[in-house]
């Protein structure tokens, strides 16, 4: 089962948004749990999630483009000259997979559609 108190805040949000459907009831109760324990309500998670699209993103960093982590799965793959070399695969934090497309969203503060989506994506 995961320990998600050694995630941070951030981390935990998109843990929620993005992962939260990919665990098992019993694992979901304790990222519930946890989430409760720090007092996160769901209008803290759309807040942090945003703030968080709002940061730029920077490749050379090597962070994940959703959710700006460096907490990535990585692979070996064999090199045709026998080496092992780190291939970023997938993020561990919002599960985005680094080999199909993604486009970055758009920076729309205060946007009302955007947070009548939040709501409906967090039914109480």
């Amino acid at each position: 089962m995961n320990d998600f108190k050694k995630y941070d805040n951030y981390e935990l949000a998109f843990i929620y948004k993005y992962k939260i459907a990919s665990y098992l009831p019993a694992t979901r109760n304790v990222l519930m749990k946890c989430i409760n324990e720090r007092g996160l309500s769901e209008e803290d998670i759309v807040r942090l999630i945003e703030e968080r699209f709002g940061e730029v993103y920077d490749p050379e960093q090597h962070k994940c483009p959703r959710c700006k982590t460096k907490k990535t799965i990585k692979d070996n793959d064999v090199a045709g000259s026998g080496s092992y070399q780190f291939v970023l695969k997938k993020c561990d934090i919002c599960g985005l997979d680094f080999t199909k497309p993604y486009r970055l969203p758009k920076k729309n503060k205060g946007n009302i559609l955007n947070k009548l989506k939040a709501i409906l994506f967090f039914p109480r």
